[in-house]
């Protein structure tokens, strides 16, 4: 079991994990977390789809943390790209807010001493993709959304943009 100790700081990570449907992988990447003592994790470009989430938030729950998703349906020959999973310390007091109709958009709120925090994530497709019109949408979405979260409290947005730049 590990040490539950007072919170003090919260450290807050992203990372494009490139697929993670394999348990070890899932494994691993909650167990580092943890040994980091991360508080709050955004997984972007996960390829979850429903069925993988069940799995991923019992693993979670054995290192403390509990998980939001948003997955987005696989098409045939569907290689997979996108999904978002954010994973909260289950010491901070976390809830849904809401996920995008147009995939790979979740926003979370998380309570730190007394003060709101929205934290939401993000995967953006790379731009020769199909869903390219979709993804302009959402940077639509993420404006609007940022607007009314930030009135109540702090925001925080992290994720996969899927920007070249150089």
């Amino acid at each position: 079991m590990r040490e539950m100790r007072e919170m003090r700081e919260m450290y807050v990570v992203t990372w494009n994990v490139h697929g993670m449907k394999d348990v070890d992988k899932m494994r691993d990447a909650i167990e580092s977390m943890r040994r980091k003592d991360v508080c709050i994790v955004v997984f972007t470009d996960t390829h979850f789809e429903n069925h993988d989430c069940p799995e991923f938030d019992v693993i979670a729950s054995e290192f403390g943390y509990k998980c939001f998703h948003v997955t987005r349906l696989m098409k045939r020959f569907d290689n997979g790209s996108g999904g978002v999973t954010i994973m909260v310390d289950d010491r901070l007091k976390s809830s849904f807010i809401r996920t995008s109709e147009l995939e790979d958009l979740i926003w979370i709120c998380v309570e730190f001493e007394n003060e709101k925090i929205f934290v939401g994530g993000v995967y953006l497709v790379p731009p020769p993709s199909s869903r390219i019109l979709k993804a302009k949408e959402i940077v639509m979405e993420i404006g609007r959304d940022m607007a009314r979260f930030c009135l109540v409290g702090q925001v925080i947005l992290a994720g996969d943009w899927n920007c070249k730049v150089g």
